[in-house]
């Protein structure tokens, strides 16, 4: 039998092995449909309220549990942001659209959605600033942040842009997305805000990301990421390529640890594209762009998303079915699965395949132990009426399942350190200071509000140290992490360093009393200037005495 009969076989075994598990009923799954900002918007507010209705009832009806529901497709909105318009979706001109009044179309698919029982999770895109088929910018608003700082046109107005391998601004690449630069500080912080604007405003269950990549490996080679690549900004002294993929996982590991901090109950996704990397999949393409992997292809390491544990779950999208030639469905979840770092996977379908090939792929699922399902999208799937046999006798969503636990969330077993960092003036956020924490090999990095993170963090006692070309470097010890919560620690190079503190961890303890007992001379002694004894000199008198002494030990920390 030869090699294109015997993939046939096997296939066609798969499909009919999985259509039988697909069939079986599951007690926790995860049951989403992706709905898309094409397909609820409508300038009329009676309209929305009646597609919202809609979706959530059907959805409900037929025993799905969750929603990811797009309210952001780019640096426009779909519900009343403070820092950016509304989407021409709904808007003539970036303002409230008209006759809406203070109706807010995100608040009020959350409450369809929590009526129906269903969880709801705003879906946002990321790395993308406007779209055309045209390539037209933005003209319906005037105050749009692609004029600011998406502008190829216009000197100064395009640092947020992606630029080119030869250094050339570049707009309106892979599906006409003007698209942001991810190693760009003042952008991944304006990006993180616009997350955490929804997060503490609006009481959704989860925040999923899409277009968190580049639409291609040749991108983005702009001034500011170049200087950082070669400068404070790279401390592992990365190449290009990796570099530009760990801007995406340190953004993500920093939103993480803010969203943890104010909603620890907020499940974090992302929508990676399907096929991880060339050399994963025996036989197919080996080249970056063979197909279009994200890890090669536009530079999206989900995987280290994953093992960062800056995600809670990841849907990558695999919308390719069983049968044929290259790529399959069967043969690309099961390396999701593998490299799932303990959290979950939530397959990706299309409902463009046919019912056949999304049931079928419901059983690989099931089998292979991914989490559950997400299908795109909703139109697709309610034109097609899917719904009996998906809930129908017989079909996979029969009956109704619980949402499956994340026991990193309910029963956690490790914590996070998180701070901002100011500069001498107590105010200036400090970018690209390195952050080090004994017992950990990684680097954190402040981004362009100071803020900086450390994932994964066992329960213990750590010290910080605080890097920074042109000013010291700085220590802060006892920092306690317990598992579950969020550490904070600001800190501000406006705060002298802590008298007493030889060693420079933080405290004065016993490791710092040898050095004091011998610098304490007396007032008769005066050391010169540069002398490290007046490290101990609290009153700045030049000499080491009792009363420096004295107000050492009121800051003293026995640590043994």
């Amino acid at each position: 039998m030869n090699k294109v009969c015997s993939r046939t076989l096997l296939v066609a075994v798969i499909a009919a092995v999985s259509i039988e598990v697909a069939s079986a009923q599951v007690s926790d799954e995860f049951r989403a449909m992706w709905v898309s900002r094409f397909e609820w918007p409508s300038t009329s507010k009676s309209t929305v309220m009646s597609r919202i209705n809609s979706i959530m009832t059907n959805l409900d009806n037929r025993n799905f549990n969750a929603v990811i529901f797009q309210v952001r497709g780019q640096m426009d909105t779909l519900y009343p942001s403070p820092h950016e318009p509304w989407s021409p979706l709904v808007s003539a001109n970036g303002n409230a659209p008209s006759g809406w009044g203070s109706f807010d179309p995100l608040q009020y698919a959350i409450d369809a959605a929590h009526s129906h029982g269903l969880e709801f999770h705003a879906y946002i895109n990321t790395h993308v600033g406007w779209q055309s088929g045209s390539d037209n910018p933005p003209s319906y608003c005037s105050w749009h942040p692609y004029w600011d700082y998406l502008d190829a046109s216009t000197a100064g107005n395009h640092d947020w842009l992606i630029h080119d391998y030869y250094g050339n601004p570049t707009q309106f690449e892979e599906s006409g997305y003007v698209w942001l630069a991810p190693g760009v500080p003042e952008f991944q912080a304006y990006l993180r805000r616009q997350v955490m604007y929804v997060v503490e405003n609006y009481d959704v269950d989860g925040v999923h990301f899409d277009r968190i990549r580049m639409p291609g490996n040749t991108f983005s080679y702009d001034p500011i990421s170049q200087a950082r690549r070669a400068g404070e900004g790279n401390p592992d002294g990365l190449g290009f390529a990796d570099w530009t993929r760990d801007q995406f996982t340190r953004m993500l590991c920093d939103l993480y640890a803010q969203i943890n901090e104010v909603s620890p109950n907020v499940k974090v996704s992302s929508a990676p594209l399907g096929l991880y990397a060339p050399y994963t999949y025996p036989g197919y393409p080996t080249s970056d762009c063979g197909y279009l992997y994200g890890y090669s292809c536009v530079l999206q390491d989900a995987q280290a998303w994953l093992a960062a544990g800056a995600q809670d779950f990841i849907c990558p999208q695999i919308y390719w079915a069983d049968g044929g030639g290259n790529p399959d469905f069967s043969e690309i979840l099961p390396d999701w699965v593998t490299n799932a770092a303990g959290r979950h996977i939530v397959a990706g379908h299309t409902a463009g395949n046919g019912v056949s090939a999304l049931l079928s792929e419901i059983g690989v699922c099931r089998s292979e132990g991914a989490a559950g399902n997400v299908v795109w999208s909703y139109n697709t799937f309610n034109t097609s009426n899917y719904w009996n046999d998906f809930s129908g006798s017989g079909g996979p969503y029969q009956q109704a399942a619980n949402l499956p636990d994340m026991p990193w969330k309910s029963s956690p077993t490790e914590g996070i350190i998180m701070g901002v960092i100011t500069d001498l003036d107590g105010v200036s956020p400090v970018v690209d200071c390195q952050i080090f924490r004994d017992g950990s090999s990684y680097t954190a990095l402040s981004s362009a509000d100071g803020l900086y993170s450390f994932l994964k963090v066992a329960p213990g006692t750590y010290t910080l140290t605080f890097d920074k070309n042109g000013l010291d470097v700085r220590q802060v010890g006892q920092v306690v992490v317990a598992a579950g919560e969020v550490t904070r620690v600001n800190f501000s190079y406006a705060e002298p360093p802590l008298v007493g503190d030889y060693d420079d961890d933080g405290d004065v303890d016993i490791y710092d009393l040898p050095a004091i007992v011998y610098c304490v001379a007396g007032p008769a002694y005066q050391f010169a200037p540069a002398n490290f004894c007046l490290f101990a000199d609290s009153d700045g008198d030049l000499d080491v005495d009792m009363v420096d002494y004295a107000e050492i030990m009121r800051h003293f920390t026995n640590t043994e």
